[in-house]
């Protein structure tokens, strides 16, 4: 695999399995030998058919498409609103290419569905998932990537888009024809790594339409982040304020060593009197590990949190919406169905609660909800009363990046009261377990999540949480935040 290559399958694993659970516990080694008919050797038509499929085929995928997410995609409404994707305006842009585009083939209409998923960012993780990607991911033996070896995507779905079809030169292609928002986002977080003159250069380089050029210094620059630690921690005023950074929930900090940085650095400022925790940079990976190593060792008092999940009736969400009947084998990484609850439609959920940031017109799309329900309850050694790693004050620093994972941790220290929050508005990209829909002719696979995700009064997670503080004219959330400190605004 060729260093583009690994870049975009490093980028691209990323997004689909950042936050939230599905992450790999150990490396792996994928066939290169590996060919299309092994995995799907009971497609119905030849892969050359499929590759060259007619105007028709292709048109009737995207009608397919819509169909899909508008019965199944609880956040469908929230991407207007909330991020300005115009989901059906977006479909129709795919149309208008098959149209424009005679001799378009499989990888192109792959393209133009990647760039219309992405245009807006991430929302509920709605997009394509790369061939290659569903190669690695279906020889891989984890957990994590066991959808994609499920009967329901290998037999019922029956995916025929050709694996590994699409070359590295096309990939850069496809990659930097990724929406401007996500583009925009990488380039900013770079930037937030340090990496600010780099960031400019690929900006400058992809508006000039050198792709090659533009990921030859993506590549640069993921060799220089991956070498900045995930956990970060520096002394900005002895005594007095300290400073993490935690720059992922990934698979890496879910380790002791990860888990023993933290905690050596709680012994260390055990009397300072402020405490600033980074998410800025933080796109998700597992919320647990944020509730382990910084809730639960703070808090010295039970806390319940409440939130809600609606649900449409869709046919690709049969199989969630029964478990959250039931209450059982579903989770929301973090919250779970409460067992005092029960399924109820729509109507009663809005009569039985007090939700008054709820979207009724989000509602309008969503046939079931229930109560959701957290404990965080403080970390405790022995019978002794439990008392906090850290004592002082805790700010949490967010922005657009904050995400998936990251909107979890960011939201449930919002609900707990946990820390005064500083930035800017976060980046939403959640709605509970993840859905897999294949199209029909091509075999193209989408993925998006199952959910509407709300807190106690009814607001999305997708929508993003509000920080207590906005950052400052002129100033970035670091600098606001010790502005705050300095005038003793807590």
């Amino acid at each position: 695999m060729n260093k583009i290559r690994f870049v975009i399958f490093a980028v691209t694993l990323a997004l689909i399995f950042t936050a939230c659970g599905a992450v790999y516990e150990e490396e792996y080694d994928a066939s290169d030998d590996i060919t299309y008919d092994e995995i799907y050797g009971n497609a119905k038509e030849p892969v050359e058919e499929v590759y060259l499929a007619r105007k028709e085929l292709f048109l009737e995928d995207i009608d397919y498409l819509l169909y899909a997410l508008e019965n199944n995609f609880a956040l469908f409404d929230v991407a207007y609103w909330a991020h300005g994707m115009d989901i059906r305006q977006s479909i129709d842009n795919i149309r208008a290419d098959v149209f424009a585009n005679p001799n378009m083939d499989v990888d192109g209409l792959f393209a133009a569905i990647h760039r219309e998923t992405s245009t807006f960012g991430h929302i509920g993780h709605l997009r394509v998932v790369f061939p290659f990607v569903h190669l690695e991911n279906y020889r891989n033996p984890n957990p994590g990537a066991a959808i994609f070896r499920e009967e329901n995507v290998l037999s019922f779905y029956e995916p025929r888009h050709p694996i590994g079809s699409v070359d590295s030169h096309m990939m850069a292609d496809i990659m930097m024809g990724t929406g401007e928002v996500i583009f925009q986002n990488q380039l900013e977080q770079f930037a937030l790594f340090g990496e600010r003159e780099l960031s400019e250069k690929i900006a400058y380089a992809k508006a000039a339409g050198d792709y090659d050029e533009a990921m030859a210094l993506m590549v640069q620059a993921f060799d220089i982040i991956g070498d900045i630690p995930i956990v970060y921690t520096r002394i900005i005023e002895e005594g007095y304020i300290a400073y993490l950074t935690i720059n992922s929930f990934g698979r890496a900090l879910d380790t002791e060593e990860g888990r023993e940085i933290i905690f050596s650095f709680y012994e260390e400022i055990e009397e300072f009197g402020h405490l600033i925790i980074d998410l800025r940079r933080n796109e998700g990976g597992r919320w647990d590990f944020f509730r382990e190593n910084i809730i639960r060792p703070n808090i010295t008092e039970r806390i319940s949190l409440y939130g809600f999940a609606f649900i449409q009736s869709g046919e690709y969400n049969e199989g969630h919406l029964e478990d959250f009947r039931r209450g059982r084998g579903i989770g929301f990484f973090g919250m779970a169905p409460d067992p005092l609850d029960q399924l109820w439609s729509v109507a009663e959920i809005i009569e039985n609660y007090d939700l008054p940031d709820i979207n009724m017109a989000d509602m309008e799309r969503m046939d079931y909800g229930r109560r959701l329900i957290l404990a965080l309850t403080p970390m405790r050694s022995g019978s002794e009363q439990p008392e906090p790693a850290f004592g002082g004050k805790i700010w949490l620093l967010t922005g657009p990046i904050t995400a998936s994972a990251g909107e979890i941790a960011t939201r449930i220290s919002m609900e707990a009261g946990f820390a005064t929050h500083v930035g800017e508005l976060s980046g939403g990209n959640y709605g509970g377990p993840r859905t897999f829909v294949v199209l029909p002719n091509t075999g193209i696979m989408i993925m998006f999540d199952s959910f509407y995700i709300t807190d106690s009064t009814g607001r999305p997670f997708e929508a993003g949480t509000i920080p207590h503080h906005f950052n400052r004219e002129g100033m970035d959330a670091l600098e606001t935040t010790l502005a705050l400190i300095a005038e003793g605004e807590y």
